[in-house]
């Protein structure tokens, strides 16, 4: 059985490189991209062969990675990967180039626009759809109708899975208390980091528009470092930030 070794650092997606990480044992043969690092069979691993196969119709159209349209030849099929491509931090030599694409099936259920373009040029019947309807009504009056449409496509997309760590939230700014002293001591000023609740999801009536949420929706946002958690929200020179840790009891899937 052919194979491809590929190390998590020579794959562009950093999803990519969280599920080698989590889910995949390397094997001890070396990546054929940077000869230093041991990899993963891609072949081996339906999972990941799928991933590589969605950011290929991601970032391709049909006639450039799969060879016979409609029983025609296309003259723009080449090996995507023998040069700089979005899916690895390197090239894979024709030999290889081919026999990925060779596991990569032609997109069957994609508007036909999809055979000349990517799929994130491409404008899919759904989304024209919703953007006529959203012109001419309120969000909460379609919005039943488009979830039971995409809760019926969730099965085909790969789902990241957040992996068993501690994910943080920071915010700028904290407590202070005055502290009663006894005696002729001086009363002491204290500060202390923001607790509980006044680390969680804002209140609704304060949330501003995020990555997922609207105007007044509150969602809880969680990065998997400190450093993150503090970026995200952007803080002056100097100013002093409160940091929680979170732990996932429970997953679900679900459609946002």
């Amino acid at each position: 059985m052919k194979k491809i070794i590929v190390c998590k650092e020579c794959f562009v997606s950093d999803h990519i490189k969280l599920y080698i990480e989590h889910n995949v044992e390397d094997s001890t043969e070396k990546c054929v991209i940077c000869r230093k690092n041991n990899g993963v069979d891609v072949f081996k691993n339906d999972r990941l062969l799928k991933m590589i196969e969605y950011l290929v119709y991601y970032n391709y159209a049909m006639l450039d990675y799969s060879k016979n349209i409609g029983g025609a030849i296309s003259n723009r099929f080449r090996n995507i990967f023998g040069e700089a491509n979005p899916i690895f931090n390197g090239i894979l030599n024709d030999n290889r180039g081919f026999e990925l694409l060779e596991r990569i099936e032609a997109n069957q259920i994609s508007d036909v626009d999809h055979w000349m373009l990517p799929f994130k040029e491409v404008k899919s019947p759904i989304l024209k759809r919703m953007e006529k309807d959203l012109s001419k009504r309120n969000y909460y009056e379609i919005i039943k109708v488009y979830i039971e449409i995409f809760e019926k496509h969730l099965n085909k997309f790969i789902l990241n899975e957040i992996p068993d760590e501690t994910l943080f939230r920071a915010r700028i700014g904290f407590n202070t208390k005055i502290v009663n002293a006894e005696g002729d001591l001086k009363n002491i000023k204290i500060s202390f980091p923001f607790i509980n609740d006044e680390l969680e999801a804002p209140p609704p009536m304060k949330s501003s528009c995020g990555r997922f949420n609207r105007l007044g929706c509150s969602f809880l946002y969680l990065a998997s470092d400190i450093e993150t958690a503090i970026a995200e929200i952007k803080p002056d020179p100097g100013q002093i930030c409160s940091v929680a840790s979170f732990k996932i009891v429970e997953k679900k899937s679900s459609l946002i």
